[in-house]
């Protein structure tokens, strides 16, 4: 039901014409992002892994292990999760749902690596350092009270 409302806005806007054009960019825009996501968190999850000590730093065989089975574990967690919700809709609530759980540990992730891991000479000015400290406490300000009001 989703697709046929948002093509109907461009066919209204553009013309009848415009359909085969948006088809083709939703085909774009959704295998782009499965895509870039896949190969993004695959590689982050096998980097978190040679973190926790499950491999040895420098073992690029077993980092590229690691990131084959990730891999294939991403494709088929959303398969399933497609078949057993079989509604876009809710599989997009479900990623922004858990997408916006991730927002204030990124913040909170980012503060620690400016204050305890960035070197001097390539730290931001003092303008720059507010405005992480604002979007960052904005970032856990708004999810603690979303967290609260749910």
């Amino acid at each position: 039901n989703m697709i046929p409302v948002l093509s109907h806005l461009y066919t209204e806007t553009l013309g009848n014409w415009s359909l085969g054009l948006f088809y083709a960019g939703v085909i774009a825009t959704l295998y782009g992002t499965v895509f870039a996501g896949t190969a993004s968190l695959s590689r982050l999850l096998a980097d978190f892994c040679r973190l926790a000590g499950w491999y040895p730093a420098g073992d690029l065989r077993a980092w590229c292990r690691w990131r084959d089975a990730f891999t294939v574990i991403q494709v088929v967690v959303s398969v399933i999760l497609f078949l057993a919700f079989a509604s876009p809709v809710q599989l997009v609530r479900i990623g922004g749902t858990g997408q916006a759980l991730l927002l204030p540990v990124l913040a909170v992730s980012v503060l620690y690596v400016h204050q305890k891991r960035t070197p001097r000479e390539v730290r931001p000015s003092g303008g720059q350092i507010a405005g992480l400290w604002f979007a960052s406490l904005a970032i856990v300000a708004l999810m603690t009270f979303y967290a609260v009001l749910l």
